[in-house]
């Protein structure tokens, strides 16, 4: 299952976010061997923590026919490329070159 979460900043102590936004993908497979959830997360816009998305259209109008691709900055020379394959699932998230977020 792909999970889609985008909500308004909600911290009260950092008045400067007040209308920040905060994005993430959640990527979860139920692991039939173990019996156990595997959840895989992904922040694609993030005023708290400066992450910036860059993709192309409305992640939220995806129709999953073709394969997702996010873009996102995340500060310095990190311009980070994630793709999900709906044919692929299994595969979960995929980035080339980029450090480990969200485990």
């Amino acid at each position: 299952m792909l999970v889609f979460a985008d909500a308004f900043t909600k911290v009260p102590d950092m008045v400067e976010c007040a209308a920040g936004k905060e994005t993430k993908l959640f990527f979860v497979r139920w692991n039939t061997k173990t019996n156990k959830a595997i959840w895989k997360t992904r922040t694609i816009s993030s005023c708290l923590k400066g992450i910036t998305n860059m993709t192309a259209f409305s992640i939220a109008d995806w129709d999953a026919s073709e394969v997702l691709t996010v873009n996102y900055y995340r500060g310095g020379t990190n311009f980070i490329e994630m793709k999900f394959d709906p044919a692929n699932y299994k595969l979960g998230f995929q980035t080339a070159g980029a450090s480990k977020e969200g485990e």
